[in-house]
């Protein structure tokens, strides 16, 4: 039997927020590159790291538990 987990407002707001920040960290990158060709290559591995990190918590936070 699968346990529901409850989705708190605190808990859809952290991701979201965690989402909006990566988003915003990918646009600065995609800017700068798009905008002069001159892009720091550690700007796009922040954002992808930070979008690592928000799909591992909500994989966390959604994960089966056994028992």
């Amino acid at each position: 039997m699968m346990r529901k987990r409850e989705m708190t407002i605190g808990r859809v707001l952290l991701v979201w927020l965690a989402g909006l920040v990566a988003g915003v960290q990918l646009a600065l990158y995609l800017f700068d590159r798009y905008d002069d060709g001159v892009a720091d290559a550690r700007s796009l591995w922040i954002a992808l790291a930070m979008i690592a990190a928000g799909v591992g918590f909500v994989a966390w936070t959604f994960r089966r538990r056994r028992g």
